[in-house]
């Protein structure tokens, strides 16, 4: 078995669980019988508390790469050779520490990590500290602003909460945000070429009002003329 995937029954509505929470016996009892997993995904764990989720041995998935979960899953696994992390994030207290204190345990090569509900993270300080610098992939699934302001280059000598970004994708973002995403690609496309690090940007269903042009990867080159005067700094 290299893909498992649990689903607990949730309220469409409230995003909360309408069955019996799956305690941590459970996941001990059911885990360790598939070694061999690559992919994990737990759509909803029930109700955990920042106390039960530090309890008992954290189980040990050698192959895993590719892990979905809240934060309060991380405390029972150890995982070498994770790559990504979806984030599907149900707050609780000190729900960051337990995911920095999984990366540390396992010492993975995680370098990927893909948010999917961005609606709980309300603190710039929270989202912050799952920004870790390793990360070269970032994928944002509903719109953040807290998110994209912890992009942005801090103090005086510009350095990034992602200093090695390589890859961005944001999806379903919308016109408001847009001033936002502008000044974040130039900040980052702007830094001397020793220290550029952004290679791609991909937009998914995002800003409609940017002109087909800019998205035209088959060519290179642009034609300033031909860009509205408010993109062409983005066209640059």
């Amino acid at each position: 078995l290299e893909t498992l995937r649990l689903s607990i029954g949730v309220d469409t509505c409230t995003h909360h669980p309408t069955n019996s929470a799956v305690g941590v016996y459970k996941l001990a009892k059911w885990i360790p019988l598939a070694p061999n997993l690559t992919e994990l995904e737990i759509i909803s764990f029930g109700d955990f508390d920042a106390e039960n989720s530090r309890k008992g041995q954290p189980i040990l998935l050698p192959k895993l790469r590719i892990l979905i979960s809240t934060p309060h899953i991380l405390p029972h696994l150890t995982c070498p050779a994770l790559e990504k992390y979806i984030l599907d994030h149900d707050p609780f207290e000190d729900a960051q520490p337990l995911f920095l204190s999984f990366v540390e345990r396992s010492a993975c090569p995680l370098h990927s990590l893909t948010v999917l509900n961005t609606c709980d993270l309300l603190e710039q300080d929270e989202v912050y500290r799952y920004l870790i610098p390793r990360i070269t992939t970032l994928i944002i699934l509903t719109p953040a602003e807290e998110l994209m302001l912890c992009l942005f280059p801090e103090g005086e000598d510009g350095s990034h909460a992602l200093p090695s970004l390589e890859h961005l994708e944001l999806h379903e973002f919308h016109e408001i945000y847009l001033e936002y995403f502008f000044e974040l690609v130039t900040s980052r496309w702007n830094l001397p070429a020793s220290s550029r690090t952004l290679k791609s940007v991909k937009l998914i269903r995002c800003f409609e009002s940017i002109p087909e042009a800019l998205f035209d990867s088959e060519d290179a080159s642009i034609d300033l003329k031909d860009i509205e005067e408010e993109y062409q700094q983005l066209a640059r």
